[in-house]
C-alpha cells in the first residue's frame, strides 16, 4: 500500500500496550457455564462486528488462571487461527469482564498514540485482509498469524487529531450501516412471522377476512395431520429441481479480488440468507460455461457444510443486486428451478422450517462435512397452498422483499465506501475534508 508521506509509519508493537491470545479452560466445552465471565472464541468476532452467537461463559476460578488475557474496554480482538483468521472487531463493553481463547488475540492500542477504531479500520481494510491472509497461509498446514506477524505489522498514522476525523466519518458510516441492518432484521421478522402464520398455524385470511383455523375452517386428514381444505401434499421436486454448480478447480481461484466471486456455503447465513463476507475470487482467463453466472434474485441452497452439526446445510439465499460484480455458482451449492407457478419467497420461508430442517439434516451423509443432494431436497413433502392463497401471500411479502434489496443495495454501497476511504486516506488520493464531504452527501442521499 502507498502511504501518505505526512503520516508517520510504526510497527504494531510501537503503538500498541498489549498483544497476546489466551487458552481453553481445562474440560474445554464441559466446563462452560450458563452465566459467568465471558469467554469469546473466533466464532464471536467478525469484521467490524461482534457476534453473540454461542457466546460462552467460564467460572471466577477458570477466569482467574486467563488474568494474563483479561480484556479490557475498547480492545480489538482479531482471530489468529484456522478459517475465520483475520477476522477482527473491536469488544462490545457489554460482555465485559471477559477471556480470549488461544483463537483470539487481544490488541490493546496506546491511545496517547492510536485510536482503536482507527487500528481496526486498518486492520480490516481489504489491502490488510489479504496481506495477513497470505503471511498466515505461510508454511503452514493451517491458516495462523503468531504474535511476532502481528507485533510486526506496519502501519502509517496521522496525528491524534486527524484520527478523530477519520474515527468520526468512520463511525458515521458504520450507524448508518447498523440502523440499515436493524430495518432490514425487521422485515425479515415479519415476512417470517407472516409465513409461520398462515402456512404453519393455518391462519391465513378466509374469503370473509378472517383467520381461517380460529374462525373455524374446513380440515381434512393427512399423514402430516390436519391440512386446510383444498390444500394438498406435495413433494419439491413436483414443483422445481435443484440445479448442481460447476466443479471449480482450486487453481481456478485468486487471492486478489476480481469481478467475479464464486459463491461457496461461507456466503449462507446461518437461518437463511446471503451473507457478504469471505468471498471466494476467480482467476482472470479462467473459462468456465456462462450458465453458471448467477443473475438477481436466483434462489440456492447449500448442499456442503464444514461443520459437524451442518450449521447451514440446506438453507436458502437469494442473489443480490449488483452492478459491479458477477456472482458464479459452484457446485457445493443448489439452484432451485422452478417447475410452476410456486412463489420462491415461499420457498425462501419453507427452506427455513424445522421440519424442512429435520429432512435434510436426518438424510445428509458425512460426519465431520456434512452433505445432501438435489434428490434428497426434491423429497422433502410440505403442504402446498392453494393458488390464490399464494398469491395473496406474494402480495404482501414481494413489497418486503424490494425494500430489504433497496436496503441491501445501500448498504453495500456503504460498506465500499467505509473500505475504500481509509485507505485512500492513507494513500494521500483524497484528503480529510473531502472525505468528510463525500460521506455527508453519501448519507444525504441514504436518508
Amino acid at each position: 500500500m502507498k502511504y501518505n508521506n505526512d503520516w508517520k509509519k510504526y510497527k504494531l508493537s510501537d503503538v500498541t500496550t498489549k498483544i497476546g491470545s489466551g487458552a481453553t479452560p481445562k474440560g474445554g466445552q464441559e466446563s462452560y457455564i450458563d452465566e459467568g465471565v465471558t469467554f469469546i472464541r473466533s466464532q464471536n468476532v467478525y469484521n467490524h462486528k461482534f457476534s453473540y452467537n454461542g457466546l460462552a461463559f467460564i467460572n471466577d476460578e477458570q477466569a482467574k488462571k486467563l488474568n494474563n488475557v483479561t480484556i479490557e474496554e475498547d480492545d480489538i480482538l482479531l482471530n489468529i487461527t484456522g478459517d475465520s483468521v483475520c477476522r477482527c472487531c473491536i469488544v462490545p463493553k457489554q460482555v465485559l469482564p471477559a477471556r480470549v481463547n488461544q483463537h483470539v488475540a487481544i490488541i490493546r492500542c496506546d491511545k496517547n498514540k492510536i485510536l482503536p477504531v482507527f487500528l481496526k479500520s486498518f486492520l480490516t481494510t481489504n489491502y490488510m485482509q489479504t496481506y495477513m491472509l497470505s503471511i498466515a497461509q505461510h508454511g503452514g498446514t493451517r491458516a495462523a498469524l503468531t504474535k511476532g506477524m502481528i507485533q510486526n505489522l506496519e502501519i502509517s498514522i496521522p496525528s491524534l487529531q486527524d484520527q478523530e476525523r477519520i474515527v468520526s466519518i468512520l463511525n458515521a458510516i458504520e450507524y448508518k450501516i447498523e440502523i440499515d441492518i436493524e430495518m432490514k432484521k425487521t422485515l425479515e421478522e415479519i415476512a417470517q412471522t407472516l409465513f409461520k402464520h398462515w402456512f404453519v398455524d393455518f391462519e391465513f385470511p378466509n374469503k370473509e377476512g378472517q383467520s381461517y383455523k380460529s374462525s373455524g375452517g374446513k380440515f381434512v386428514q393427512s399423514v402430516l395431520g390436519m391440512v386446510p381444505e383444498g390444500w394438498e401434499l406435495s413433494k419439491l421436486e413436483e414443483v422445481i429441481s435443484i440445479k448442481h454448480g460447476f466443479a471449480f478447480k482450486s487453481k481456478d481461484f485468486s487471492v486478489d479480488e476480481t469481478d467475479f466471486y464464486i459463491l461457496t456455503p461461507g456466503n449462507f447465513k446461518i437461518g437463511g440468507g446471503f451473507k457478504e463476507d469471505k468471498f471466494k475470487y476467480l482467476n482472470e482467463g479462467v473459462i468456465f460455461p456462462s450458465q453458471y453466472i448467477l443473475n438477481e434474485d436466483d434462489l440456492l441452497v447449500t448442499m456442503t457444510d464444514l461443520s459437524r452439526d451442518g450449521d447451514t446445510l440446506g438453507y436458502p439465499a437469494f442473489i443480490p443486486t449488483s452492478d459491479s460484480v458477477k456472482y458464479l455458482h459452484n457446485q457445493r451449492l443448489g439452484k432451485v428451478i422452478l417447475k410452476s407457478s410456486i412463489s420462491k419467497q415461499f420457498l425462501y420461508y419453507l427452506f427455513c422450517t424445522p421440519r424442512y430442517r429435520g429432512h435434510i439434516l436426518g438424510s445428509a451423509t458425512g460426519t465431520t462435512v456434512k452433505h445432501t443432494a438435489p434428490k434428497r431436497i426434491e423429497e422433502f413433502t410440505f403442504i402446498n397452498p392453494n393458488k390464490s392463497t399464494l398469491e395473496e401471500f406474494d402480495k404482501i411479502v414481494t413489497p418486503l422483499f424490494k425494500l430489504m434489496k433497496s436496503i441491501n443495495a445501500e448498504n453495500s454501497n456503504l460498506i465500499e465506501l467505509r473500505n475504500t476511504l481509509l485507505p485512500k486516506l492513507m494513500s494521500g488520493e483524497i484528503r480529510i475534508p473531502d472525505a468528510e464531504k463525500e460521506v455527508e452527501k453519501c448519507l444525504q442521499k441514504s436518508n
